[in-house]
């Protein structure tokens, strides 16, 4: 039985795990909140589903994806590229986002600075060096007809120049702002979450980072949700603002529908929220959780490691900075447009 593998103290017992079970399903059942009294019986669940039932579309679509092998097809078709082998040698390393990169250098603590060494203009990731960095975008200028790249960049100035400036915003007076975040690879869905606590004047209170084994994007948005809560409770704020990038996290936390219920790790988040405190759970865009969102790529990168930083981290701190000085322009109440708000009757509206 699986309850057979849980400790005293309600956890995955990974002393007996580890003997029966390999590397790789060690890191999915990570990710996989252990059973227990508070949560329910045990019953079946369909995990392809975010509702947990079962459906012949997301059969079908799984079924299409493992016959055409899926991530692992992709990267094995590499190889049958007439081409050099460094070039197959170098792409292989960069679609396992395997780069020797400054990003990459930091992560094997052979470095504490992720900059760019040539143009110090951002984190020297694989994106900057295959996309942003000048020398590479000068390359894919000539690549691409000059025609069809000015369309492009006039669609996206455009764009732009359409859409409001999103920024991190304080929270309400003596409340805190819990932003969190997860990051999952497309290769092999190693994930990570990442945690942010600042109080109402911008003031880093602390962070967070977690590695979460292996696990679906949404799965890994909810253990994020669930980890902010956790600290935030555990470390007595009463008054709490909670930010999530994912809509559909934020969604399914706040919803009162009884096929949700199933979920073993939502059930566990809305005992979190049915606590004696004030808790806005609200969606935010990617530009105003940045520095989750960089927390959680740290989380992945760090297998196998948890940490807390009660001193802001190196590669956040211009972000922190950033964010702290223009904030004071975009204070606002949290019930504007676009806020979730927890209702702890169970229901959800939408202001």
């Amino acid at each position: 039985m699986v309850r057979d593998m849980v400790d005293a103290g309600g956890n995955w017992d990974w002393f007996r795990l580890e003997q029966l079970l390999l590397e790789e399903s060690l890191e999915r059942i990570v990710s996989i909140q252990p059973p227990g009294d508070s949560l329910g019986e045990d019953r079946p669940q369909w995990r392809w589903e975010p509702n947990c039932q079962f459906s012949s579309q997301s059969t079908y679509a799984f079924l299409s994806n493992s016959m055409i092998g899926g991530q692992r097809g992709n990267w094995k078709r590499i190889w049958k590229l007439h081409v050099p082998q460094r070039v197959c040698v170098f792409a292989w390393l960069s679609f396992h986002e395997r780069l020797l990169t400054n990003v990459e250098r930091v992560r094997r603590h052979s470095t504490d600075v992720d900059l760019c060494d040539i143009c110090m203009s951002g984190r020297e990731d694989i994106n900057h060096v295959l996309r942003t960095f000048v020398a590479a975008e000068g390359v894919w200028h000539r690549l691409i007809p000059h025609e069809i790249s000015e369309s492009f960049e006039e669609q996206v100035f455009t764009i732009r120049a359409l859409q409001p400036t999103i920024r991190w915003k304080m929270p309400p007076s003596q409340w805190i702002k819990v932003n969190v975040d997860a990051a999952v690879s497309t290769v092999d869905s190693s994930a990570g979450l990442g945690t942010s606590f600042r109080d109402d004047i911008g003031e880093w209170l602390f962070g967070s980072t977690r590695f979460i084994g292996r696990c679906s994007v949404l799965i890994a948005e909810l253990w994020a949700i669930h980890e902010g809560l956790m600290h935030a409770w555990s470390r007595g704020y009463r008054q709490v603002e909670l930010e999530s990038d994912s809509l559909e996290a934020v969604r399914l936390v706040l919803s009162s529908s009884p096929e949700v219920a199933v979920c073993g790790l939502v059930l566990s988040i809305k005992g979190w929220l049915s606590k004696v405190w004030q808790v806005r759970i609200q969606h935010v865009s990617r530009e105003g959780n940045r520095v989750a969102d960089r927390m959680a790529t740290k989380g992945r990168m760090q297998r196998g490691l948890n940490a807390t930083f009660i001193e802001v981290p190196t590669d956040v701190r211009d972000l922190v900075a950033g964010e702290r000085s223009q904030s004071g322009l975009d204070r606002v109440d949290s019930m504007e447009e676009g806020v979730i708000p927890y209702d702890p009757g169970g229901g959800t509206s939408f202001c």
